[in-house]
């Protein structure tokens, strides 16, 4: 079957193995698949790639074939897929925190992804979609799942004053949430011109400089940019008493300082955010009211996914997905 496939910083469409289909899993046509900073990453080299790898976790996809006569999937239905793969068996699972199993492994990352004729998952990782029949809109369910888990980890209190650093899909996929919570004000800051636009569009506070943010300003702070800067940033800001949600992805060797006093004399708290495991359903329902327009969804057909990977790299895009479209087909 064919596959966009990346070694060494390159994408082909290559012939790989066909997929057969064991008990409890089902055989899936990707048809839209989103694109972001972890790709980036695959592709540059920042996070290590297997030769070969099929990148993409961010799926929609058509149920081509099941191995499971009693499974509450039919054939044709579309569905959301959840990426991770969980052992079920250490610690963090035991305790209900799979998203930091120690076993974990993921669809685009470690194991092949959406970028593919065919994909094979187990049967718990395909999402019922309800009545959405968009492929594009389906394939936001994984980062706004994301977003969603953010809030559930750092929750918005009453009359908050609400910061988030980063206007890229995540940020703005969390301000349209907070958007419907009775915040004081909502504020997001980003660098990036065209980012920023975004964010005027969300109807957010848009300060033009890190110098205009107002120190204490703030009841809740979301670093969804995760550079040691942006999280000095986030503390200078932050109110007594107020809470910072870091999930930006930043590098393993990026130290940033904190001023330990102000941590302890202000009772600030940090919490890191990862994936969104248990929200991805709640995600799909919100998904029919979110509008796609103002986080500047641009689709690229399969053979730009290159350019879209550029794209991101560069911020010119608010959020990418690729349309497959019978793109494998004779």
């Amino acid at each position: 079957m064919k596959a966009i496939t990346l070694t060494s910083g390159k994408f082909d469409v290559s012939d790989i193995p066909d997929l057969q289909v064991a008990p409890n899993e089902v055989l899936l046509e990707p048809l839209a698949v989103g694109l972001d900073g972890t790709d980036v990453a695959l592709l540059t080299g920042k996070w290590a790639a297997a030769d070969g790898l099929v990148i993409g976790h961010e799926i929609a996809a058509r149920v081509v074939k099941l191995d499971n006569e009693n499974a509450d999937l039919e054939i044709g239905e579309l569905v959301s897929v959840e990426p991770h793969l969980y052992c079920g068996r250490c610690r963090n699972c035991c305790a209900g925190r799979p998203q930091l199993c120690s076993n974990k492994r993921t669809f685009g990352i470690h194991l092949n992804g959406g970028l593919c004729q065919r994909l094979v998952v187990p049967e718990k990782n395909c999402l019922s979609v309800g009545q959405l029949d968009d492929p594009i809109r389906i394939a936001m369910a994984e980062p706004l799942a994301v977003a969603i888990h953010a809030l559930d980890v750092v929750p918005i209190p009453c009359a908050a004053r609400v910061l988030i650093i980063g206007a890229g899909p995540i940020g703005l996929l969390i301000g349209s949430l907070v958007k419907s919570f009775p915040v004081t004000s909502l504020a997001i800051f980003d660098t990036n011109l065209s980012r920023r636009a975004g964010a005027g569009r969300l109807g957010a506070i848009v300060p033009d400089t890190s110098e205009s943010i107002q120190s204490g300003a703030f009841d809740v702070v979301f670093d969804a940019v995760g550079r040691s800067e942006t999280l000095e940033l986030a503390l200078g800001c932050i109110a007594p008493g107020g809470a910072i949600g870091a999930l930006g992805v930043g590098g393993k060797q990026d130290f940033g300082r904190i001023n330990l006093w102000e941590l302890f004399a202000k009772e600030i708290k940090i919490s890191g955010v990862r994936s969104g495991v248990h929200s991805q359903a709640r995600a799909l329902k919100m998904l029919p009211g979110l509008q796609l327009d103002l986080l500047g969804v641009t689709v690229y057909e399969a053979s730009n996914v290159s350019q879209a990977l550029a794209d991101i790299a560069q911020c010119r895009v608010g959020k990418a997905i690729v349309a497959l479209d019978q793109f494998f087909d004779p």
